[in-house]
C-alpha cells in the first residue's frame, strides 16, 4: 500500500483498477498519464465484509461482486443501479472505487449508493487516513477532494434500518447506455408510522449531491399529491441541467425529475399514508 502511494505522489499518475474509464480516455486523447499505479494486486482493497455497525466495501470490489453479495441484498437501490452498469463483461472489470472516482454526476452505483450516507476512508502516503461523508467528496463534474497521492481506501455502508429503495433511470435507447437521467430514492418509516425519505437525481447537477430540501419537505407529514407536488419544486429549484447536452435538454429534465419523484414515491409507498 505504502509504494502504491508513493508512486501515485509521482506527478502524472493515475491509479488503475478495473480501467474500464481509465483506458478508454487513454485512447481517446483525453488523459495522457506518466505513470499508471496498478492496483489490482492489493487484497486490502478488496471485498465485502462486516466491519462494526457498517458493510465494509473494497474499492477493488468488482461491480459483479456487489450483485453477489449477500451482504448487499437490503440495499435494494444499489443494486439496481450496479445491474445497470454497462453488460456482464464491463461488471466483471468495472470497480465501485474506480466508479465513485470517476466522478460522472450520472454514474449507476453513485447515484444510489449516496442514498445511503457511506462514509469514504482516504488515505495518503505516510499512513495518514481521513474519513469524510460521500456527500463532501465530488467538487464538480469528473472531480473529487482526493489530494495527490491519496487514495480511497474503503467505503463504509451504515445498515439500512427499515429501508426501502429503488434506482430508476432514463436513457436515449433501451439496454447498455448512459443515463439521460437517474433518481434513487430510498424510503424509511419510523415506529410512530411517519415517513422519511432519501432522494437523489443524476445526470441533473455537476455534482452528486442529496436533495435536502426536498427530503425536509417530505419527511414526518401526512403524504398529498400537494406536499409532492412542493418537494418536486424543490428538487426543479436545485438542479442545473446543463443546456445542449446529449442526454436530454434542461425542460425535459426538469419535467422528468418531476414524473419520476412522484412515481417513486407512489411505487415505494403503495399509495399508503396519503392524506
Amino acid at each position: 500500500m505504502e509504494e502504491a502511494l508513493q508512486s501515485l505522489s509521482t506527478e502524472g499518475s493515475y491509479p488503475l483498477a478495473g480501467g474500464t474509464d481509465l483506458l478508454v480516455q487513454i485512447r481517446s486523447g483525453k488523459l495522457n498519464p506518466r505513470v499508471l499505479v496498478d492496483l489490482k494486486g492489493l487484497a486490502v482493497l478488496q471485498g465485502i465484509a462486516e466491519e462494526g455497525d457498517y458493510i465494509r466495501i473494497g474499492p477493488l470490489a468488482t461491480i459483479n461482486r456487489l450483485l453477489d453479495s449477500s451482504l448487499l441484498k437490503p440495499y435494494t437501490a444499489l443494486l439496481e443501479g450496479a445491474g445497470l452498469l454497462g453488460c456482464h463483461e464491463i461488471r466483471h472489470r468495472a470497480t465501485v472505487g474506480g466508479n465513485l472516482c470517476n466522478a460522472s454526476p450520472s454514474g449507476d452505483v453513485l447515484i444510489p449508493l449516496l442514498l445511503f450516507d457511506p462514509i469514504l476512508v482516504l488515505q495518503g502516503p505516510g499512513g495518514g487516513k481521513r474519513e469524510i461523508p460521500m456527500e463532501q467528496f465530488y467538487s464538480g463534474p469528473g472531480k473529487t477532494i482526493l489530494a495527490g497521492g491519496e487514495l480511497l481506501t474503503a467505503v463504509l455502508l451504515p445498515r439500512p434500518d427499515r429501508c426501502k429503495s429503488l434506482y430508476r433511470r432514463k436513457s436515449r435507447i433501451k439496454g447498455m447506455d448512459l443515463s439521460s437521467i437517474s433518481m434513487g430514492l430510498s424510503m424509511q418509516v419510523s415506529p410512530s408510522g411517519n415517513f422519511s425519505f432519501g432522494i437523489v437525481f443524476g445526470a441533473v447537477t455537476a455534482r452528486p449531491v442529496r436533495m435536502r430540501e426536498a427530503e425536509k419537505i417530505l419527511s414526518g407529514k401526512p403524504l398529498s399529491s400537494g406536499l409532492i407536488a412542493e418537494a418536486v419544486q424543490a428538487v426543479q429549484d436545485a438542479i442545473s441541467p446543463r443546456a445542449y447536452s446529449l442526454r436530454g435538454a434542461p425542460d425535459y429534465k426538469r419535467a422528468m425529475v418531476g414524473v419520476m419523484l412522484a412515481d417513486g414515491i407512489l411505487e415505494l409507498t403503495g399509495g399508503d399514508g396519503f392524506a
